[in-house]
């Protein structure tokens, strides 16, 4: 869940630790909005092998109402999840990443239409986490 649904990342590793920072799409916003994300990570080899890897992501979007209203909508996204999964890698540097897990999003809606307070208010969500990567390590 580090992008929302969907992103890339650089990640800087040195023996079995990694960090990384990344972009993605947040496809739980009204409309695909841009997700920073961070992250760090362990390998049980050197860049391969079992991967857990923590995850935090944040998001923020905005919608307007009708043009002859004054009504908005702002939401704030911030995920955090842990995940488990495997890292295949060549010899050429290439590598594909599986990996399965769980975690938390904070959601805060606010804005000055039906239902809504400009001071909004936070709601918490569990979500499932899904990693599929491809990718060239060099």
């Amino acid at each position: 869940m580090a992008f929302g649904t969907l992103g890339a990342h650089a990640e800087l590793r040195t023996g079995h630790f990694a960090g990384f920072l990344g972009l993605g799409a947040d496809a739980f916003s009204f409309t695909p909005a841009v997700s920073l994300t961070a992250g760090i990570r362990f390998f049980s080899g050197s860049g391969d092998g079992l991967v857990v890897s923590l995850n935090f992501a944040t998001a923020s979007d905005h919608r307007t109402g009708s043009p002859s209203t004054s009504e908005f909508e702002n939401l704030d996204d911030r995920y955090l999840s842990a995940t488990v999964g495997w890292r295949f890698r060549h010899r050429s540097g290439f590598f594909a990443e599986v990996g399965a897990g769980g975690g938390l999003m904070w959601s805060l809606d606010r804005g000055n239409g039906l239902n809504l307070s400009a001071s909004g208010r936070w709601t918490r969500t569990t979500i499932p986490d899904v990693d599929l990567a491809l990718g060239f390590e060099f």
